[in-house]
C-alpha cells in the first residue's frame, strides 16, 4: 500500500517517542521526526531537540503508518500547577519558564486560579509536506 492509501485507511499508530531510545539506539526515526519538521515548520530552532531531551515538562509525539514512516510530529508542553509565590510574582512581572498560558492570564485578566490549572501546549505541530490538509494533525491532537 502507499502512504496515502495508508492514511486513507488510518493505518497509523500514535505514541509518545521514546526519546532516550531513539537517541541511543534507532537516530534514524530521530532524524525522520527532525526532518518533518525542518520541511514543514518555519520555525525550528538549534535547540528544539535538546530541549526535548532535557525539559522534563516537554514531549513529543508522532504518528507512524503501518510501514514505519513517521508523517507526524507534535511537541507539547505541560503547563500550570503553580504555587501562590510564583502567581504574586507573576502578577509583578516574574515571566515564569515553560508558562506561556498561565503567565498572559494572570497577567492579562488577573484570574491567579487559572495558573493553577495543568494544561498541555502544543508547541510545535507538522506533518510531513506532501500529505498535508490529510487529516494527520487533527488526528494527533484527538
Amino acid at each position: 500500500m502507499t502512504d496515502k492509501e495508508l492514511i486513507k485507511n488510518k493505518d497509523v499508530r500514535f505514541y509518545k517517542i521514546p526519546m532516550k531510545e531513539w537517541f541511543y539506539n534507532d537516530d534514524s526515526k530521530l532524524k525522520n521526526f527532525v526532518g518533518i519538521y525542518i520541511l514543514a515548520h518555519y520555525q525550528n530552532k538549534p535547540n528544539d531537540i535538546a530541549m526535548l531531551a532535557d525539559a522534563p515538562h516537554h514531549d513529543a509525539f508522532v504518528l507512524e503508518l503501518s510501514n514505519g514512516k513517521i508523517v507526524n510530529g507534535i511537541h507539547i508542553g505541560y503547563e500550570g500547577g503553580i504555587d501562590d509565590d510564583t502567581i504574586n510574582k507573576m502578577l509583578k512581572d516574574y515571566k515564569p519558564k515553560g508558562n506561556i498560558i498561565p503567565d498572559i492570564i494572570v497577567k492579562h485578566y488577573r484570574i491567579k486560579e487559572f495558573a493553577k490549572l495543568k494544561g498541555l501546549r502544543i508547541v510545535r505541530i507538522a506533518t510531513v509536506p506532501e500529505i498535508q490538509s490529510m487529516g494527520l494533525g487533527s488526528l494527533s491532537i484527538r
